[in-house]
């Protein structure tokens, strides 16, 4: 159940060592998103710029495969290792992968073996930001009283945005500026903050070890506890999905399709990314004080029923459209992904009980969130093939229904 046994109340130190390295989590991963548009040219040449910047986004496939090793991976260490040992790798990991990437050689160097490394590097930076994501996010919130929860969730998206701003600004200077050729600095300062993030970790309260896994435990434990559950697994799959779409609309796919379609320019775009992202990270604050004592599955089938219906007639005047309103469809979408991002956790965590709850959610998360990644290659495809700008929001849409449809039938056991 939602409301959890009374042996926390308040965040600890490790909270905010897992607030912390959240941050640089989402800092380290969102690098490539932001300034794809850059790689794109140095790792993809193509005479048609849109075409290479499918390719560069196309590497978000290979977290299909590698995300979910990730999840088993350090799931199983945290469950008969301890907490400590598995946020401590996942870090660790997530820092060393992070620096690589920006030292690899360019296509003009090596080739085609220059993607390569590249897909290599995100595929391992993958593995370990997984395994960081798969604890943080419940272990936040639990043993908390609810309100206390609510408090523990906001913050951990809170995190979560201010890592994301971070990146944002280093963007938007690389992109808007003569900066560009410096875009390797992103990658190697990120990762050497991550380092110090670990740091930090290291001597903050140790959490305590969770119960570890039976040895008579049956073979293939694992696998038929996932079989088991595998509607609910399936459903935080695709509530995960959905929160990355509406994160992925507003501050990449629009990024690139906006320019597209109107005389606003990628650099107009990426400054106001930044404003939208604190505006994003102030909402989280305000809106997940101002549900915490609501119904998390209420508001979520609210926020998307609202989104579905509306997203369609907003999505049909942006051809064309001035600043002002481009900015004012972005807003509306973070809107009520805030209202949805405030109850994901506490909705994940009510689906699970006991240890085996880490593995389950993460497995579900990982699968939807490495699906809602491919929303910048599968929405700029759609457009970029179909020439119809409306086929976008024609996805959300229905994104947006099915996960409301999803939300229904857990909803009795909620």
């Amino acid at each position: 159940m939602l409301y959890a046994k009374n042996s926390k109340t308040a965040l600890t130190k490790q909270d905010l060592s897992i607030l912390i390295g959240n941050s640089l989590d989402h800092f380290d991963t969102a690098i490539y998103s932001f300034i794809t548009p850059i790689l794109s040219e140095i790792f993809f040449p193509n005479d048609d710029p849109i075409v290479s910047l499918i390719l560069a986004y196309s590497i978000f496939a290979s977290s299909l495969f590698t995300r979910p090793i990730g999840s088993i991976v350090f799931s199983m260490i945290a469950k008969n290792k301890g907490a400590t040992l598995a946020l401590s790798y996942s870090l660790i990991g997530l820092s060393i992968t992070t620096i690589s990437i920006g030292f690899i050689p360019t296509y003009a160097t090596i080739g085609c073996f220059a993607p390569l490394i590249l897909t290599i590097c995100r595929m391992l930076q993958g593995i370990f930001a997984e395994g960081e994501k798969a604890i943080a996010k419940l272990y936040i919130i639990e043993n908390k009283l609810h309100i206390q929860a609510v408090k523990a969730s906001t913050l951990y998206q809170f995190s979560s945005m201010v890592g994301i701003i971070l990146v944002s600004f280093a963007g938007t200077l690389l992109i808007s500026s003569s900066y560009s050729s410096y875009w390797r600095l992103c990658f190697i300062l990120g990762g050497s903050v991550g380092i110090i993030g670990y740091s930090l970790r290291k001597y903050a309260d140790k959490i305590q070890v969770w119960q570890k896994q039976k040895k008579d435990m049956p073979r293939y434990y694992e696998i038929k506890l996932i079989s088991n559950n595998k509607l609910k697994v399936f459903s935080v799959a695709v509530v995960s999905c959905f929160s990355h779409v509406t994160y992925s609309i507003v501050f990449i796919v629009m990024n690139n399709f906006v320019p597209g379609v109107t005389s606003i320019s990628l650099e107009v775009m990426m400054s106001y990314n930044t404003i939208l992202l604190v505006v994003d990270a102030g909402m989280l604050l305000l809106i997940g004080y101002l549900i915490r004592k609501y119904n998390p599955t209420r508001v979520m089938m609210i926020s998307t029923i609202i989104l579905s219906v509306t997203i369609v007639p907003l999505w049909e005047n942006i051809d064309g459209s001035s600043l002002w309103y481009v900015n004012f469809v972005r807003l509306w979408i973070i809107t009520i992904g805030v209202f949805f991002a405030c109850s994901i956790n506490l909705w994940i965590n009510s689906l699970f009980e006991g240890t085996d709850k880490y593995l389950l959610s993460s497995i579900g998360e990982t699968i939807g969130s490495s699906v809602g990644r491919l929303t910048p290659v599968l929405c700029i495809t759609l457009w970029h093939f179909t020439k119809f700008s409306v086929s976008i929001a024609m996805y959300i849409a229905v994104m947006a229904l099915v996960t409301a449809w999803i939300i229904k039938i857990n909803a009795r056991k909620y």
